[in-house]
């Protein structure tokens, strides 16, 4: 039997040099191994829409470049000698990020969470949209890994499953990340009809 061989991994990572995007790159970094990919993109904002065609938006976005480009340039020379590849991008962030993963067919993207809890990490930001807006795996690194050390040990990757299409897609790729040695945790959540429940018969 011939053993399958994977393609090297290519993630991107969305990177504007806070604690919290540092961490998803080392996740990153850490994921793809030595012979993967890594590509970090700042995204520059436009500014609100009321600034649209103005100076303002123009001052804004010439701004948001600078600062984009001296981040990546920090980034690109505090990690030599690593396979990583940064780009500066304009644009809405989820939607500029899923255009640029498509274009380097990029197998996941990554983001760091603002660490505002389980609910609040993830409305209203890019995270949350890009939920809705990407067709690849998307993996949020919480800022609780900040300090984190691995220490060798195996990967521990919890998946829905609902037996749909989608679900066996996420399946097979949770297996893909946990590896041979590491832990895979299939869950099937399902919330009890109301009503149901017997009602106490007191004796």
């Amino acid at each position: 039997m011939t053993e399958s061989v994977l393609e090297p991994a290519r993630l991107l990572v969305a990177f504007d040099g806070s604690p919290v995007a540092r961490a998803a790159l080392g996740y990153a970094f850490d994921r793809v191994g030595a012979d993967g990919d890594v590509i970090a993109v700042y995204v520059a904002a436009t500014g609100p829409r009321e600034w649209a065609g103005t100076a303002y938006e123009a001052r804004f976005l010439s701004r948001q470049r600078d600062h984009g480009r001296e981040v990546l340039d920090a980034l690109e020379a505090q990690t030599p000698g690593l396979a990583l590849r940064t780009q500066l991008a304009e644009g809405p962030a989820a939607a500029t990020l899923v255009r640029i993963a498509d274009e380097l067919q990029a197998e996941e993207i990554v983001v760091g969470s603002r660490g505002y809890g389980p609910v609040r990490s993830l409305v209203g930001s890019v995270a949350h949209a890009l939920l809705h807006e990407t067709d690849r795996p998307l993996c949020v690194v919480p800022a609780a890994i900040l300090g984190a050390v691995r220490q060798g040990r195996a990967g521990v990757v919890v998946v829905g499953y609902d037996g749909s299409p989608t679900a066996k897609d996420a399946l097979a790729h949770a297996a893909y990340r946990a590896g041979r040695d590491g832990r895979l945790i299939v869950v099937y959540a399902y919330e009890p009809p109301r009503g149901t429940w017997p009602t106490p018969i007191a004796l």
